[in-house]
């Protein structure tokens, strides 16, 4: 009698496993099915997506073109870029296009390191050699590429600036402007002050602003001409420099900039199309 209870209670185990197991499969594919379906709507064609990571103290920028090229600039402190483009690309999705690293201290190019032992990176840009990737492309003021109509220019450093070893890695961080249709961004980068003055700027719809927010970098003279819309720092939570600085965000105010923060906002994605860019905040699923 004890041995006919044994296999009954047996069958009913693997019964109930193979049913448990026929839900998490079933489970698995409506999850898979919805995130491929919050891709494809939240990525409509013809629209530029830039990602602002919240990756603690440090900058990480993801650039979608809209045709699906993926540029990615700089990487954070440390190795949450990789939770962060997991959560945003595709399982099957590993290459990224560009990978750009603004200047070479740690809380940029850290996460890089991790991003290039995972992903396929066809063209690494930055603005010096670097010991740890092969076949960079060395970029300087006046350099551009297009990818989907969306214009990257390389408006800081210039020759003379990198050949100046009085320079600190900031004075020398490589400054972008992106462009696409009627929607411009001004990437900072950690440029300080005293560089702001030799740059030619125009105005802009959002402002990656420079340092995290720090007071050696967003004079008032700089934040007037460029008449940025929108700002975004790039800090961690209570962080021990004091990112961002009050003067910065009363220089910010006083040009009427809206000021979005990855500590206080999280991830922050801006959409741009035909119209003015919008912005969501923690858009991501997961």
């Amino acid at each position: 009698m004890s041995l006919r209870t044994s296999r009954g209670q047996q069958k009913k185990f693997l019964y109930n496993n193979v049913f448990f197991r026929q839900i998490i499969f079933l489970c698995l594919i409506i999850l898979l099915g919805a995130w491929v379906f919050w891709s494809e709507t939240s990525s409509p064609q013809g629209s530029l997506q830039v990602w602002f990571f919240d990756v603690g103290q440090g900058d990480a920028m993801l650039i979608k073109t809209p045709h699906g090229h993926q540029v990615l600039i700089d990487g954070g402190p440390d190795q949450t870029i990789l939770s962060k483009l997991g959560e945003t690309l595709l399982p099957w999705d590993r290459t990224i296009d560009r990978m750009i690293a603004t200047h070479n201290d740690a809380d940029h190019v850290t996460g890089l390191r991790a991003v290039a032992d995972v992903y396929a990176i066809e063209q690494m840009m930055t603005t010096e050699d670097m010991d740890w990737i092969e076949g960079e492309t060395l970029l300087r003021q006046g350099d551009q590429f297009i990818f989907d109509e969306v214009m990257f220019e390389v408006l800081w450093p210039t020759q003379k600036a990198l050949s100046d070893r009085s320079l600190s890695d900031n004075e020398q961080s490589l400054v972008l402007r992106v462009t696409y249709k009627e929607t411009s961004l001004l990437l900072m980068g950690d440029l300080e002050t005293q560089e702001e003055v030799q740059g030619e700027w125009v105005d802009v719809d959002v402002l990656k602003v420079a340092h995290h927010g720090s007071a050696s970098s967003s004079s008032l003279d700089f934040l007037q001409t460029v008449q940025a819309e929108t700002a975004v720092i790039s800090c961690g939570r209570e962080n021990s420099y004091g990112h961002p600085h009050p003067v910065i965000l009363d220089r910010l105010a006083q040009v009427g900039a809206q000021v979005l923060r990855t500590d206080q906002d999280g991830d922050i994605l801006l959409l741009a199309d035909e119209e003015e860019p919008e912005v969501f905040f923690s858009p991501l699923p997961f």
